[in-house]
């Protein structure tokens, strides 16, 4: 238990400064090596990392392995398959399928991971235009987050409430939460070196993200993207 501890502290302090590619180094073959794990729940932090790069096709096809791991070696200690199912549908695009899938998510399994479903389901809804229902929802997260002392997570929250809706954010909601950051970082002036530093990314993977954002908001450059993020 001593090496998945260890392991879960790392995952848990690099998903509070969403770090995601450092959540997949951990999570490594490389990293963990021989040593001995008691199951596999701990890679549900692989698919969720996976998600938020955007890298849709590989989170997809580690949910499918882990799916059948459940009742096995996988159990749904850090997220429920409809989480994990909604993660993978956000990093694809499919934002209506994630929010059903973060709601069924949010009724379900341990406190945890209830109300990372709720904020996920939330922050979803917000970025898609469904103010009311995103607050809500948002509401039952830090409901969750609360009595578990999940600062991080409750910043995110009073964050999310606190930023004010605009035409800009209707927009960027076609976009999945990693490619939102790097659409607003550009549109701020940020070069992807620049980028890649401030969200300790690689420089290759900003460019792949900036290429989805442009395409997904039918735009031809990066100053079209500044316009949209004023």
């Amino acid at each position: 238990m001593g090496v998945e501890l260890e392991l879960l502290a790392a995952v848990v302090r690099a998903r509070a400064e969403d770090r995601p590619e450092e959540v997949l180094e951990i999570l490594s073959d490389e990293r963990i090596g021989s040593r001995w794990l008691a199951g596999t729940s701990i890679f549900t932090y692989r698919v969720d990392a996976l998600a938020a790069l955007g890298r849709a096709e590989e989170a997809d096809r580690e949910l499918a392995r882990l799916t059948g791991l459940a009742g096995d070696t996988w159990a749904p200690v850090f997220g429920s398959l409809d989480w994990l199912e909604g993660r993978v549908a956000e990093a694809y695009g499919l934002h209506d399928r994630a929010i059903r899938a973060y709601r069924r998510a949010a009724k379900q399994g341990l406190p945890g991971p209830r109300a990372q479903a709720a904020f996920d389901a939330g922050r979803l809804l917000l970025a898609t235009g469904e103010g009311e229902a995103g607050a809500r929802m948002l509401s039952v997260a830090a409901k969750g987050f609360g009595p578990l002392g999940a600062h991080a997570a409750l910043r995110k929250i009073a964050l999310l409430r606190d930023a004010p809706a605009s035409e800009a954010d209707r927009a960027l909601g076609a976009l999945s939460g990693r490619e939102r950051e790097v659409a607003v970082l550009a549109g701020s002036g940020l070069t992807n070196s620049e980028i890649a530093e401030r969200l300790y990314l690689s420089p290759a993977t900003v460019a792949f993200h900036m290429r989805n954002v442009l395409s997904k908001l039918g735009l031809r450059s990066r100053r079209e993207l500044r316009g949209l993020s004023r």
